[in-house]
């Protein structure tokens, strides 16, 4: 039926986080054993938070949606379009993402999308793409200015990328050239809080860029 919470959300906003919708959805209660139709309708039904292009929140809420609607645009489900738009071209056949679990497949929902905005340009991915007074985000990516994208002190203003809750890191610097891929995986240290490993990131940011520029 009609949404109309959702009435004012563009694709554009659920790409920068700008869409009003929260972190987290309204997942239906722990126990309940949930099918695919339920966990749809708690994305659906979560209320905004704001108005749609009014304010900046990382969602993953946002995106789970963008994974809904690329899947019923396409006509295929959400991996197999990864592997025929991403994957395939890419030459990369054993990259994936295996949905073994209903609700660890909706959890991690972001991380599926994440490279759905590789075709882009890079002006338009080094750009933010939403009002200053709102945030720092393009079509994708963090842009800089934006406290999300960990770019340390010396590379350009024109950096861009992606961080991720288990301290990965993509940095692309298009003024010197440059591309950095940190893999990691901060939670296996579960009584941290992560701002020690963050500190490390961004001395490892400089250290880097200190011996290439």
């Amino acid at each position: 039926g009609p949404l109309p919470h959702l009435s004012g959300v563009e694709v554009r906003h659920l790409l920068t986080h700008t869409s009003g919708l929260p972190p987290i959805p309204r997942w239906p209660v722990e126990g309940t054993h949930p099918i695919r139709r339920d966990m749809v309708r708690a994305v659906l039904t979560t209320p905004t938070l704001r108005p749609a292009g009014t304010g900046y929140t990382y969602s993953d809420t946002g995106y789970i949606l963008l994974g809904e609607i690329i899947a019923h645009v396409s006509g295929q489900p959400l991996e197999a379009g990864f592997q025929a738009g991403v994957a395939g071209p890419l030459g990369r056949k054993t990259l994936g993402f295996h949905l073994d679990s209903l609700n660890e497949a909706w959890r991690t929902a972001p991380l599926q999308l994440g490279n759905s905005c590789l075709t882009a340009s890079t002006r338009r991915m080094a750009v933010s793409q939403i009002p200053a007074a709102v945030g720092a985000q393009s079509y994708g990516w963090f842009c800089a200015g934006n406290d999300y994208l960990p770019q340390g002190d010396l590379f350009s203003d024109q950096s861009f990328g992606h961080s991720g809750f288990t301290g990965t890191v993509l940095l692309i610097d298009p003024v010197f050239d440059l591309s950095l891929v940190l893999l990691t995986n901060r939670v296996v240290n579960q009584d941290e809080d992560g701002s020690r490993f963050l500190r490390l990131r961004r001395l490892w940011l400089n250290v880097v860029a200190s011996a290439l520029l």
